[in-house]
Parts: C-alpha cells; sequence; structure tokens
C-alpha cells in the first residue's frame, strides 16, 4: 500500500478517478477506510463526477435508508 502522506496525493485508481478511499467507502470497507485517513488520504479530493468520499458516504447511507423504508410494511419483511 502506497503512503499518502505530506505533499503528494493518492493517485486515482481508476478511469473515474476514484481514489483507494472512494472505492473503501463504496463497497463499505470500514477497516481500509480507517487505515487510508490513518496514512493520509485525503476526504476533499474529487473523482470526475465531483464527488467527495464523504458525499459518496451520504449518498450510501441515503440508499439505504430509501431501501429499508421502501421495504417497512411489505408483507415478507415482518415490519
Amino acid at each position: 500500500m502506497r503512503s499518502c502522506r505530506g505533499e503528494h496525493r493518492c493517485p486515482p485508481s481508476r478511469q473515474e478517478g476514484d481514489t483507494a478511499l472512494h472505492e473503501a467507502v463504496r463497497h463499505g470497507h470500514y477497516r481500509a477506510m480507517k487505515m487510508l485517513l490513518l496514512y493520509g488520504a485525503q476526504l476533499g479530493v474529487r473523482n470526475q463526477a465531483s464527488a467527495t468520499p464523504v458525499q459518496l458516504a451520504r449518498d450510501w447511507q441515503r440508499a439505504i435508508r430509501e431501501a429499508l423504508q421502501a421495504y417497512q410494511g411489505h408483507p415478507r419483511s415482518r415490519c
């Protein structure tokens, strides 16, 4: 794993301009997020869609909440 400390920024890892932190957030890899942040990954780096890792996390949480609400009261959900 490369270090992202100092003046160097972690290079984008994919065509979409996502860094390793973007990917960790998108896939819910909590331990990887913590490790990347510990080694200096930047929260403010934007991908090609202009999304930061923090914005991806908010979108991810919103999507989970909406999915859960959609099944509230569903006959198979026992809610």
